[in-house]
């Protein structure tokens, strides 16, 4: 074999491991914003049904336009492969809820999970996104 074709041979397994590696980090970026979506979605449904309680009287079920008593539906809250906690709490003093959904794909620093939190209150839905 000539110099020309080792060096052709050498460039062509540089071409193609760089293509491989951006390939990977590609599809790394993309599967953990699909992740991330998922646990935004999730705290969009729950924030839904929170909604939903607020707005039904309470003989009804609801809470009479408190958040006060409200539990989500079990299907809601249901841990899956991407997510690995559901933590609900309520804050009596002003009526909101907190919403706070880990889960189990490491975020963009490479250490953490991805965590979204969501402020649930009369006014709407305020979202957090950690990671």
């Amino acid at each position: 074999m000539g110099t020309k074709q080792l060096l052709l041979i050498v460039l062509g397994v540089i071409v193609v491991t760089v293509a491989v590696y951006s390939g990977m980090q590609i599809y790394d970026a993309q599967y953990t914003e699909n992740i991330r979506q998922e646990l935004i979605n999730r705290v969009s449904l729950i924030s839904n049904d929170a909604f939903v309680y607020y707005n039904r009287p309470k003989d009804q079920g609801g809470g009479g336009y408190s958040f006060k008593g409200y539990k989500p539906n079990e299907k809601l809250t249901e841990k899956t492969e991407t997510i690995r906690r559901i933590n609900i709490n309520y804050r009596e003093r002003r009526d909101q809820i907190v919403l706070t959904i880990r889960g189990r794909v490491t975020g963009t620093d490479g250490k953490r999970p991805i965590i979204i939190r969501g402020l649930i209150d009369k006014e709407g839905l305020v979202l957090q996104t950690r990671n």
